[in-house]
């Protein structure tokens, strides 16, 4: 699970993976390079390029993926496979890669000292 999380709409974002920070050190670049290079990939994927794992689907981890330790279909107040099917097609998915790349660009232009 991968996300990015702030204490305030103006402050710092930081990135969040499997639930703990990693926070721009020299140590932690790779990762930052790593998870950017991913996200490109999946936002300049073709739709029909995306492949869902019908497995994954199905479990019951699938349902806490999107918001970490959260289960969407609480949130929601919808059954699992109705929340599940919201979110896991091409527009959601490419458009969250395409929000973390971007704010791991703006992360890594702000440690470089390039903005």
């Amino acid at each position: 699970h991968i996300s990015t999380i702030s204490e305030t709409p103006n402050s710092p974002k930081t990135l969040i993976v499997n639930g703990k920070p990693i926070f721009e050190r020299d140590d932690n670049l790779p990762i930052f390079s790593f998870i950017a290079k991913i996200t490109k990939k999946i936002y300049n994927m073709k739709d029909n390029d995306l492949k869902i794992d019908a497995n994954y689907m199905k479990s019951y981890y699938a349902d806490e993926a999107l918001l970490f330790g959260n289960k969407m279909s609480t949130l929601l107040n919808k059954n699992a496979p109705d929340c599940l099917a919201e979110f896991h097609h091409p527009t959601p998915i490419k458009g969250i890669s395409e929000l973390i790349n971007n704010q791991i660009q703006d992360m890594m232009n702000k440690y470089f000292n390039i903005i």
